[in-house]
């Protein structure tokens, strides 16, 4: 009784405010006095903000959410002026707390669209952070290491992160603009070496790694006003050995050396959010090697598809029985299996296709729809479970303010979620099941053609068909196979025995089966590995038939396929198939890779002489 008396007053006071029930009326699908209701019978932790804040929210308003917010993320940008770093860390919380209370009533009153929330949890979160950065900065120069400091810097007053040489690089959502409603903030810091001479290094460079932690407990430590934001610096180069800063000079090189998959995956919703902006963008363009490859890297599909095992090995049967305890984040066809499948293309494609190198979920699987790189119904499908999915990991966190993914394990757990939603019980349980299966579905298929069987054969079966069996060489050159290097590897010959039928049934249609696959022997003794052209073969069956027409009726371009194994790839290019270019089209492009200016001499020419064997391999093609 005496709640719904708090949850009465609450309402009452708002209503006064005229502004306000007016624009709940005009925007929100129910009206004030229903989300308070709401909020205090399915969240306590709204509840407690909305109990904290109801006469900010009631003095504050002016025109919209919108401005409020607008007003919120402004203010945190303007607080150094206050020159205490304790006076700082609190009103960022303060500012937190209110940029959350604004942010999960216009999602739960569907003000908001999902991006726009997200976007401005992100944008909040950015603004913190790179005031963090410079609070705790200005706090080591006046006050902390004001000696070291001068003898760098003399005099000079206001100091700032970016005058230290700070790369602040944002990972995964928070990169992506895609944050959840209490989500820890991915990043990863590094610092520009150059700025600093030797001896001031020596001294410079412990302090950098103090300020990037004092920064990190300044953002992530729990006082009477809350948090700002929880902080993740694992995905950085080596987390358990590595400091949690290290220069540019460093991370460049680890890459480049040791780069794995999963970073390069991350590092493409990466962008500069602190520090100094311009040389965190120099360090992304100069990553773009690494996440980008030119050649088609289907080695990333395997990859990816062992990360997904791991995730499933970890979850409980009764997690992908039932929906009560079910993980919208890692749990089977959830949100993590739609972002590995996107990213996997974005991998694969990304090197010849700048257009898919997007940051956001949603938008990427958009723009690989248009490149044709998935269906329209795979777009329809992500996308809607993709948004299901936020939304309800949205609600799931507004109950306590707590890093969790799961579906509450009771009854009761669940009711308060499914009212957050306004939806029912039985809808919402349905819901999670459609896109569950939908996701499972469309995400086993993809990876199944490259889930390496470990019970394959040491030797691959060559020539089964009876079309080879009239062929006196066939065997011989089964034999010789075996010795290739490109069946050396296990994944080779999982990769080619899933094209192996349809490669015979090919090569027995053509003009002359017998010189064709003398073509392909000699192809394959050149190769230093099968794992690259099977996979592209496995990929398209389209590709196959023009490998097939290509041994069959052009050798010499086959054999200059051995020589630079990546032609074959721009066949994924989606103007592969187009009519060829106008001399002025050619000209064009060439010109277009001599201005650019991150290119060296070499460089150009290395892709100019690309550009001009890819174009001849794109004029025999279309011949044949």
């Amino acid at each position: 009784m005496e709640e719904n008396l708090i949850d009465g007053e609450i309402a009452d006071r708002l209503s006064e405010n005229k502004s306000l029930v007016k624009y709940f009326e005009d925007n929100s699908v129910i009206n004030l006095k229903d989300f308070v209701l709401k909020v205090h019978f399915s969240s306590p932790h709204l509840a407690r903000s909305l109990d904290k804040e109801v006469e900010w929210v009631f003095s504050n308003f002016k025109t919209s959410f919108d401005v409020m917010l607008d007003d919120l993320i402004d203010e945190s940008k303007n607080l150094l002026y206050f020159n205490d770093l304790e006076v700082i860390s609190n009103k960022l919380r303060t500012l937190k707390r209110r940029v959350s209370l604004i942010v999960a009533c216009a999602d739960i009153c569907k003000i908001w669209s999902l991006s726009k929330v997200t976007l401005k949890l992100t944008q909040f979160a950015d603004s913190s952070l790179s005031t963090a950065f410079d609070a705790v900065v200005q706090n080591f120069s006046m006050k902390k290491k004001k000696r070291e400091f001068n003898e760098v810097f003399g005099s000079r007053k206001n100091i700032k992160s970016s005058d230290l040489g700070f790369v602040v690089i944002a990972m995964g959502k928070m990169g992506a603009f895609e944050l959840n409603y209490s989500s820890d903030i991915d990043f990863n810091v590094f610092y520009d070496s150059k700025i600093f001479s030797k001896d001031q290094l020596l001294i410079f460079q412990p302090i950098l790694i103090k300020i990037t932690r004092d920064v990190i407990k300044l953002m992530s430590e729990i006082n009477e006003e809350g948090y700002i934001f929880r902080c993740d610096l694992r995905l950085r180069p080596e987390p358990s050995v590595n400091p949690v800063c290290m220069s540019v000079k460093f991370a460049l090189q680890y890459y480049r050396e040791k780069g794995r998959t999963w970073e390069r995956s991350a590092y493409i919703k990466a962008r500069a959010v602190a520090g100094d902006i311009s040389k965190g963008n120099s360090f992304l363009v100069d990553l773009e090697p690494f996440i980008w490859r030119k050649k088609l890297n289907y080695f990333a599909i395997q990859d990816t598809q062992e990360i997904r095992k791991k995730i499933a090995r970890k979850e409980s049967k009764g997690q992908k029985a039932g929906v009560l305890g079910f993980n919208v984040k890692v749990g089977s066809g959830g949100i993590r299996d739609i972002e590995l499948y996107t990213q996997t293309l974005q991998l694969i494609y990304g090197g010849r296709d700048k257009n898919v190198r997007c940051l956001g979920t949603c938008q990427s699987l958009q723009v690989l729809k248009e490149e044709g790189r998935i269906t329209e119904n795979t777009l329809r499908e992500f996308s809607e479970a993709y948004e299901f999915y936020r939304n309800l990991e949205h609600r799931i966190q507004m109950l306590n303010d707590s890093q969790t993914h799961e579906i509450p394990k009771t009854e009761e757990g669940i009711t308060a979620i499914a009212v957050l939603m306004m939806i029912s019980v039985n809808e919402l349980e349905d819901s999670i099941r459609y896109y569950q299966n939908n996701v499972i579905g469309i995400c086993d298929e993809f990876f199944s053609v490259f889930s390496e069987d470990k019970n394959i054969s040491d030797e691959v079966l060559f020539f089964p068909t009876n079309s080879f069996r009239k062929l006196d060489s066939a065997y011989d050159l089964g034999e010789k196979w075996n010795k290739y290097n490109t069946f050396k590897s296990q994944r080779s010959k999982f990769l080619f025995s899933k094209i192996e039928k349809s490669l015979y049934e090919m090569i027995s249609n053509t003009y002359s089966p017998a010189e064709t696959l003398a073509n392909i022997d000699k192809y394959f003794s050149q190769l230093s590995s099968g794992v690259e052209i099977f996979s592209l073969l496995n990929s398209n069956r389209r590709f196959l038939n023009i490998f097939v027409d290509i041994a069959s009726k052009v050798p010499q371009v086959l054999e200059e396929m051995g020589q630079n194994t990546d032609i074959l790839a721009s066949v994924v290019n989606k103007d592969f198939f187009h009519p060829f270019p106008t001399l002025e089209g050619v000209l064009f492009e060439l010109e277009r890779i001599l201005n650019v200016k991150s290119f060296d001499y070499e460089d150009k020419l290395s892709l100019i002489r690309q550009f001009v064997k890819e174009l001849k391999f794109k004029v025999a093609v279309h011949l044949i």
